[in-house]
C-alpha cells in the first residue's frame, strides 16, 4: 500500500515538493499508453476515491482538511484560491462550435435536392440567354430560384426554433455553492470552484464539480444526466476497494448531480472540462458529423437523376444532331441537351419532402420533441427496436403496498383487529399490540430500517369495532396536545358505561403524500406504517448504531439498532437486527419464520409455503419486498463493523412480504400496440423478478395480443391480453 502511495504522489507530480498545490497536481494527471483507449475509459485517471481521509488531507495539502472532523476544515485560502483560478480556468464546460445564423442558413443550400434544383434554374437561364425568344425557360429558372429560397428559409427557421429550445436545456451547471474559504462559509459562482475547494452538498443542490465526499449524512444524488439511472443513490464517504471504479464506489459526487436528500462536505477534485461530464462532453462533440441515413439516400438519388439526365441529354442531342445533319446545332444543343436536363428533375420532390419533414418537426415539437435537423426525422421512422425502462417510463412510479404475507395468510389493504384480540387486550398502550404477531415485527422494520423520511405531526389510526362490556377505547397516536410526556405512549380514553354495546371509533387524519420523500418502495412501505402506528414514535423508540445501505448486488438493507426503553445490564445490551430486500435473498439468511405463536423452523414446506407466495404475488405485477429480525444481545459499547462481521450473519427470522404495485401508464398499453403494428419491437429493461416483469408486461400488452375496445366512443386498450401459441419473447 505504501508503495501505491508513493507512486500515486509521483504520478500527480508531488514528489518532493510537499508545498505544491493540489490542484496544480490534479491538473497534471496524464494515462500512459493508447489516446484512443484512454479517452473512452471515463474512470481510468480518478484514483480518488480509494483514498481515506487522511490519503486526501496529504493530497490536498493546501486545502487544510481536518480528517477527524472535516466540517470543522479551513479551506483554501482566497489568494491561493484565485491563483488556482487564474491558472486553470473558469470551472465551466467549454462550449461546442456554434455556427452562426448566416452558416446555418447557407448549409441549408447545400443539400443536394436544392444544388440539383440550383443547376436546373441555371441551365434554363443560359437557355433563356441563348434564346431570347422563348420566355418559359426564364419563368422555369425564376420559379426554381424562388423555390429553393422559400423551402431553405423554412428548414432554416425550423432548425433555428429547435436550437434555441436545445440551448434552453443547458443549465446542468449550477449558478452558485457554498464553500470554505479561510476557515469561513462563502457562497461564490460555481465558475469559480477550483480543485481543492471544500463545498457543501445539500438537499436540492445541484453539484457543481466532481467532488470526493469527506463528510456525509444521508446523502443521496440523482445522476440520471451521468449514468442514466432515474433513482437515487445513496452515497458515503467511505473509499472503495481497489477493483471498484469511480462510478461504482459512490463516494464522488460527479458534475451535473442533483442532492435529493441529506447533506454533505467534499474536496473538488476534478473541474470543468476534466470531470465526467465534460470528458462526455468532448468525447460527443470531437466525433465528426456523420450524414444521416436521409442525407445518404438523397445523394444517391441525385447521383442517379444526374447520370440520367446527361446520358439522355447527350443521347438525344446526337440524334438531333444526326437528323438535322449537323444543322443549327445551337438550337438543337437548347432543345436536345439543356430542356432534356431540366426536365429529368423532379422539381417538385424536394418542396414536397421539406414540407413533410417541416409538418412532421412541428408535430413532434407539440409532444416537446425538438430536432436540431429535419433530416433526422427519418431515422425516428427507420427505427426498429425500442428498450424501454420500466419504472416510471412504463409504470407510473406511484408504489402502493397492495398485500401482505405472514402466517401463512394473505392480507389486502390493511389488516383488521378481530373481536376476540380487542376483549383480551383491553388495557394496550400501543395500537401495535392489538396485531397478531409477526405484524407488528414487521410495521417496525418497514418504519425503521427506511430511509424515507415524513413530515407528520399526528397520524391517527382508523378502527371501528364493536366493544362488549363497560368500556369503548378510543386509541390514537400523539398530537402535540393529546401526548402524555411522562410515558410518550399512546394514550387511551375510556367511557364507563353499563349494559350496552359501544362502537369504539377514531379519526382517520393520514399524512399528505407530499410530505413523504425517498425512494419510492421506501416511501410506499413507510406510508403503509403510517396507517397503523405514529412512525416518529416507532423511529424514537429505536437508536440506530449500525447500517449497510441497499445496494443492487447484495439486494437488501440492515441496520442494527438497540431499543431506548430497555437499559443495559452489566455492560451487556440487548439489539435487534432488521432487514429488508429481495425475499430470495433474505430466505436464504434465515433459518426460522414468524408466526403468531412464535419462531418455527423454517423447513421445507415453510420454504415451499413462501415460494407459492412469492410467485404469486409476482405474477399479479407486484414488486415483492422481504423482511426478517434478529435480537441479540452484546456488549453496550461494541462498534459493529461490516470489514469486522462481529454482528449475526445470518440464522434470521422470517417476518414476512409486502407486495407493492407500481401501475402502468394510462396510455402505455396504446403506445406499445401501436409500436407492434408498425413493426417496431419492444423491450422492457427491469431489474424485477421474472414473474413479475412476465405480468406487467402481460398487462400492457407487450407479451401477447392486447385487445382493444369501444368504450363511449373513446378507443381504450383492454388490459388483458391473449397469449400467442409461437412465443416471440424471453425472459
Amino acid at each position: 500500500m505504501n508503495d501505491a502511495k508513493k507512486w500515486f504522489r509521483r504520478r500527480l507530480g508531488l514528489g518532493e515538493e510537499r508545498n505544491l498545490a493540489a490542484s496544480e497536481a490534479v491538473q497534471g494527471i496524464e494515462l500512459e499508453g493508447e489516446r484512443s483507449v484512454a479517452d473512452r475509459d471515463l474512470s481510468s485517471s480518478f484514483t480518488e476515491h480509494h483514498l481515506d481521509r487522511h490519503e486526501l488531507t496529504e493530497l490536498f495539502l493546501l486545502s487544510n482538511i481536518n480528517a477527524s472532523q472535516p466540517t470543522a476544515s479551513q479551506g483554501l485560502s482566497a489568494e491561493e484560491a484565485q491563483r488556482c483560478l487564474e491558472r486553470d480556468g473558469r470551472n465551466a464546460l467549454t462550449p461546442p462550435v456554434e455556427i452562426s445564423n448566416w452558416q446555418l442558413l447557407l448549409r441549408q443550400f447545400l443539400n443536394m435536392f436544392w444544388l440539383l434544383l440550383i443547376a436546373a434554374g441555371i441551365l434554363s437561364l443560359i437557355t433563356y440567354f441563348l434564346d431570347t425568344t422563348v420566355p418559359l425557360n426564364l419563368y422555369v429558372a425564376i420559379i426554381l430560384f424562388v423555390m429553393v429560397i422559400v423551402m431553405c428559409l423554412i428548414s432554416f427557421y425550423e432548425e433555428k426554433k429547435a436550437r434555441e429550445v436545445v440551448h434552453g436545456f443547458q443549465s446542468l451547471m449550477p449558478t452558485s455553492c457554498s464553500v470554505i474559504r479561510d476557515g469561513r462559509k462563502r457562497v461564490i459562482s460555481a465558475e469559480e470552484l477550483v480543485v481543492g475547494d471544500l463545498v457543501f452538498i445539500r438537499n436540492g443542490c445541484r453539484v457543481a464539480a466532481d467532488v470526493r465526499l469527506l463528510h456525509c449524512s444521508g446523502v443521496k444524488l440523482e445522476t440520471s444526466s451521468i449514468t442514466g439511472e432515474a433513482e437515487p443513490i445513496e452515497f458515503t464517504s467511505d473509499p472503495a476497494a481497489e477493483e471498484v471504479s469511480v462510478f461504482e464506489s459512490h463516494n464522488v459526487a460527479f458534475n451535473g448531480s442533483f442532492c435529493v436528500d441529506g447533506e454533505g462536505l467534499g474536496v473538488v477534485i476534478r473541474v470543468a472540462d476534466k470531470t465526467i461530464i465534460g470528458q462526455i462532453a468532448s468525447l460527443t462533440t470531437s466525433q465528426e458529423e456523420k450524414p444521416s441515413s436521409l442525407e445518404q439516400q438523397v445523394a444517391k438519388f441525385v447521383r442517379f437523376i444526374t447520370i440520367l439526365a446527361l446520358v439522355m441529354a447527350t443521347i438525344v442531342f446526337f440524334i438531333g444532331a444526326a437528323v438535322s445533319n449537323f444543322r443549327n446545332l445551337l438550337s438543337t444543343f437548347i432543345n436536345g441537351f439543356l430542356v432534356v436536363i431540366v426536365a429529368n428533375v423532379p422539381q417538385g420532390l424536394p418542396a414536397t419532402l421539406t414540407s413533410q419533414l417541416t409538418i412532421i418537426a412541428r408535430r413532434m415539437a407539440k409532444k416537446n420533441v425538438f430536432l436540431k435537423k429535419l433530416d433526422v426525422i427519418e431515422a425516428f421512422g427507420a427505427a426498429t427496436v425500442i428498450a424501454s425502462d420500466k419504472t416510471g417510463t412504463l409504470t407510473k412510479n406511484i408504489m402502493t403496498v397492495t398485500d401482505l404475507w405472514y402466517n401463512k395468510q394473505y392480507m389486502t389493504g390493511r389488516p383488521d383487529i378481530k373481536q376476540r384480540t380487542i376483549m383480551a387486550k383491553q388495557h394496550v398502550t400501543n395500537v401495535l399490540e392489538l396485531y397478531e404477531s409477526p405484524l407488528p415485527e414487521m410495521l417496525a422494520v418497514m418504519t425503521v430500517c427506511n430511509k424515507a423520511q415524513i413530515d407528520m405531526t399526528v397520524t391517527r389510526v382508523p378502527m371501528r369495532q364493536s366493544v362488549r362490556g363497560n368500556m369503548a377505547q378510543i386509541l390514537w397516536s400523539p398530537s402535540a396536545k393529546d401526548q402524555d410526556p411522562e410515558r410518550g405512549a399512546i394514550r387511551r380514553q375510556s367511557t364507563r358505561k353499563s349494559g350496552r354495546y359501544f362502537q369504539a371509533q377514531m379519526s382517520q387524519e393520514t399524512a399528505k403524500r407530499k410530505n413523504i420523500s425517498g425512494n419510492p418502495s421506501e416511501v410506499a412501505l413507510l406510508r403503509y406504517a403510517s396507517q397503523m402506528t405514529d412512525v416518529h414514535d416507532m423511529r424514537r423508540c429505536f437508536d440506530v448504531v449500525f447500517e449497510i445501505p441497499f445496494n443492487s448486488v447484495r439486494k437488501w438493507h440492515l441496520l442494527i439498532a438497540r431499543r431506548t426503553d430497555k437499559f443495559a445490564k452489566d455492560g451487556m445490551a440487548t439489539f435487534t437486527l432488521m432487514m429488508k430486500g429481495a425475499p430470495e435473498k433474505l430466505i436464504d439468511l434465515c433459518t426460522t419464520i414468524a408466526s403468531e405463536s412464535g419462531e418455527v423452523e423454517l423447513t421445507e414446506d415453510e420454504k415451499m409455503d413462501f415460494q407459492d407466495a412469492y410467485l404469486h404475488f409476482g405474477n399479479e405485477g407486484r414488486r415483492v419486498i422481504g423482511f426478517a429480525s434478529k435480537t441479540f444481545v452484546a456488549a453496550e459499547d461494541t462498534n459493529f463493523s461490516q470489514d469486522a462481521g462481529n454482528y449475526p450473519q445470518g440464522k434470521y427470522s422470517f417476518l414476512g412480504m409486502a407486495a407493492i404495485m407500481d401501475p402502468p401508464r394510462d396510455d402505455t398499453a396504446k403506445a406499445i400496440q401501436e409500436c407492434k403494428l408498425a413493426g417496431i419491437k419492444v423491450f422492457m429493461v427491469t431489474g424485477d423478478h421474472p414473474t413479475t416483469a412476465a405480468a406487467i408486461a402481460r398487462q400492457i400488452g407487450l407479451i401477447g395480443q392486447s385487445e382493444t375496445v369501444e368504450r363511449q366512443g373513446r378507443e381504450k386498450i383492454q388490459m388483458s391480453v391473449v397469449e400467442q401459441h409461437d412465443s416471440d419473447y424471453a425472459i
